[in-house]
């Protein structure tokens, strides 16, 4: 624990300033002053508060170019759902950190799609916290796609009412096509349990071949706990068990992968790439926070797994044909029971900027360090495996002026009792958005990801979808990857309330076991936030293979899916176990 005072010792005391509210966010608080007759506080810090007043306007407003009366199909959030988010109270006092962090917290929500706390002038002397939000339509398809050419990748649409009744309780009906299966699920999602800081979730699904209609699978979760809500909570738990049972095709291009035996360069048969899993996984955790500035969680908890993974029954392959597929292409099957342990630390330092990610709306930044290191120990009790995993995560994010930079890193390794230290993996990454130029951004990201002595055959599918615009679905594989993405990115054009704008790129990456082998992309994209419906952008672009003969104005090198080109990053580089 001594790190934590050495890294915030090492940290400059004075903090950045915020971007001012954009256009879209100003005409809301203006609408809440004139709904309720008061004006701003211009310097409340330090000052009694008298009251808390919301002003909760509904999806569509009269600013909008939608009809208002297509509000009648959503249900407006409650203000006491609103309200049991406010971190200021009546008879404390003003503090702007109190309320930048309301803001985070309403902004976190799904059913929230703008959220502004501002001091307004109080009758009794003191100030008024004024808390003014915009709802997201919360019967929605919340959807998500991938097309790569001609190839839907996935169309994921589920229908949700993210606000039933208006008390921020989340149901959904699951629909997810592959390529290969359709799934059908459900799930329930209670984030505030009575009104508690209880958060309660249960996900079922089916798991259906779209060939012959079979039902191939299922998959659920099961989960009770108290995430921290706040920098002031002290105490927080997750309780959860969760299950996969399918079959698995990888892909690439328009089909299933298929492996040359006993390998690709002199094949004497060929394997499709189909496998068997079962995975069902079970913890405790509990986590206890410090510290007001300088944030520590410590995180303690027992968990087991039982991992499956074989090739299908009825697929003809020869003993010594099956055991090398198993041993080198499928996840180590495995069953564990072990102990964990975590710790984090980062500085509640933010900056509300825009135009980063998304368009138009606040964009919380949380400057300075965060680091986790995690520890999971199997012990030889229930079943059999015994190893010690340990992972490092950190990310530190600078604000030079008005460039941002982050640089990120991850790595773990598995240390096996008498034997050699196995599932190594390190990844970095480095991203940076310019300051404003010619109303636009320079937006750079490059990642690197390399895994040494995988015990579970990890391999990286690259292409269009992955980050490598132009190219084809899956068009390179290997254990190790490299990407690199350049981009301008205009400011974002107003048409009505519809954000829009556009992007020139160059990519360059690299899928590789020995020896990396470069491909080059050249292209330009749109992009189209509808902030009403959702907060990450509509991607799409238009990309060319530099060198490449065949690369001509064709279909196969378009894609489109929802965020921008940097959202797409290894969970690793967050959760390295």
């Amino acid at each position: 624990m001594m790190l934590a005072p050495l890294i915030a010792m090492a940290l400059a005391a004075s903090g950045p300033k915020s971007e001012a509210d954009s256009a879209y966010e100003q005409t809301l608080i203006d609408w809440g002053l004139q709904l309720h007759g008061v004006e701003l506080e211009p310097d409340p810090e330090g000052k009694r508060i008298d009251g808390v007043l919301t002003a909760r306007e509904d999806v569509f407003a009269q600013s909008d170019p939608v009809p208002t009366w297509l509000n009648v199909f959503h249900g407006r959030t409650r203000e006491h759902v609103v309200l049991r988010e406010v971190l200021l109270e009546k008879g404390a006092v003003w503090s702007q950190k109190l309320a930048d962090e309301t803001e985070r917290n309403l902004r976190s929500l799904v059913i929230i799609a703008v959220a502004k706390v501002v001091a307004v002038k109080s009758p009794e002397g003191g100030v008024t916290v004024l808390v003014i939000t915009k709802d997201r339509w919360s019967f929605r398809a919340n959807w998500d796609y991938l097309v790569v050419g001609s190839v839907l990748e996935r169309l994921h649409v589920p229908i949700t009412e993210v606000n039933l009744l208006g008390q921020g309780i989340e149901v959904t009906l699951d629909p997810y096509l592959r390529r290969d299966t359709f799934q059908l699920g459900e799930e329930v999602i209670w984030r505030r349990f009575l009104d508690t800081k209880l958060r309660l979730r249960e996900d079922l699904g089916l798991v259906i071949n779209r060939v012959n209609s079979r039902l191939e699978g299922s998959f659920g979760v099961v989960q009770v706990g108290q995430p921290l809500l706040s920098l002031q909570q002290k105490w927080g738990f997750n309780v959860f068990a969760v299950w996969d049972v399918r079959r698995v095709r990888i892909f690439r291009g328009r089909t299933v992968w298929s492996l040359g035996y006993p390998d690709d360069a002199h094949p004497t048969t060929q394997v499709p790439y189909i496998y068997d899993q079962r995975q069902v996984d079970v913890a405790a955790l509990g986590t206890r926070q410090f510290g007001s500035e300088y944030i520590s969680r410590v995180s303690a908890g027992i968990g087991g797994y039982a991992h499956l993974y074989q090739p299908p029954a009825e697929t003809p392959l020869s003993p010594d044909v099956s055991a090398w597929f198993i041993s080198t292409r499928l996840p180590r099957s495995e069953d564990a029971a072990y102990l964990y342990g975590e710790w984090s630390f980062f500085r509640a330092r933010y900056v509300q900027k825009h135009d980063l990610e998304t368009f138009g709306l606040t964009e919380d930044l949380q400057l300075g360090p965060r680091l986790l290191v995690a520890a999971r120990w199997a012990v030889p009790v229930i079943a059999k495996s015994s190893f010690v995993e340990l992972g490092a995560t950190v990310r530190w994010t600078f604000l030079l002026g008005d460039d941002v930079l982050a640089l990120s890193g991850a790595a773990t390794s598995r240390f096996q009792i008498g034997g050699p230290i196995v599932n190594e993996r390190y990844t970095a990454e480095v991203t940076n958005w310019s300051p404003p130029f010619e109303g636009g951004r320079f937006v750079t990201r490059v990642l690197g990801d390399f895994r040494a002595r995988d015990l579970d055959n990890g391999v990286f599918v690259l292409g269009a979808g992955g980050g490598l615009r132009g190219t084809p679905s899956g068009a390179l594989v290997g254990r190790n990857m490299v990407l690199g993405n350049f981009e301008y990115r205009t400011r974002p054009f107003n048409i009505t309330t519809l954000l829009a704008g556009l992007v020139l790129f160059y990519d360059v990456g690299t899928a590789f076991d020995v020896k990396p082998a470069f491909t080059h992309t050249v292209g330009a994209g749109l992009r189209i936030l509808i902030p009403q419906l959702n907060t990450q952008v509509i991607r799409l672009d238009l990309g060319f293979v530099l060198a490449d003969p065949d690369s001509t104005l064709s279909v196969d090198r378009l894609s489109s899916t929802f965020g921008q080109v940097t959202q797409i990053r290894p969970d690793f580089l967050d959760d390295p176990i």
